[in-house]
């Protein structure tokens, strides 16, 4: 599978998250976007962003920080007990850090790597991105070098 057609799926997967989020505020919902929100941004960190950074260095770095800005968010979330106020609030902030994110992505970055990659890398990156995605789901895989070590 090409890698930019995977991480668009996961975009979408995690944006159909936050609108049942909307509709029910179930805090397992809430956990399994800040699971797969996770999983994403390692999956891109460890093997889609290096291979990016030949495309756009700045967007990727950019990206990273976006990243940063969700883990923080969703540090906050997990230290919380209940759904409450305080909760949805950061849910928001968490959702439009996401949508930003995902935007720059499919706007800039992404053409800009079909462009310069090509797509035997990408469907290369892909199956790289699908074996390591599997893995952390599973937990066998643990978080290693990022595009910014």
């Amino acid at each position: 599978m090409n890698a930019i057609v995977l991480l668009k799926d996961d975009h979408q997967k995690v944006n159909d998250l936050f609108d049942e989020f909307d509709l029910n505020e179930d805090k397992s919902i809430a956990e399994k976007i800040c699971q797969e929100l996770t999983i994403h941004a390692q999956i891109e960190e460890q093997i889609f962003y290096p291979a990016a950074k030949k495309a756009d260095d700045e967007m990727v770095e950019h990206g990273l920080e976006e990243h940063q800005e969700m883990k923080d968010l969703i540090a906050e979330l997990s230290a919380m007990q209940t759904v409450d106020e305080d909760f949805k609030l950061t849910m928001e902030e968490l959702r439009s850090v996401v949508e930003d994110h995902v935007e720059e992505e499919e706007t800039e970055l992404f053409p800009e790597c079909e462009e310069r990659l090509g797509e035997a890398q990408l469907i290369s990156l892909g199956e790289q991105l699908m074996k390591l995605k599997e893995q952390l789901q599973q937990g066998i895989a643990t978080r290693s070098k990022s595009a910014s070590a």
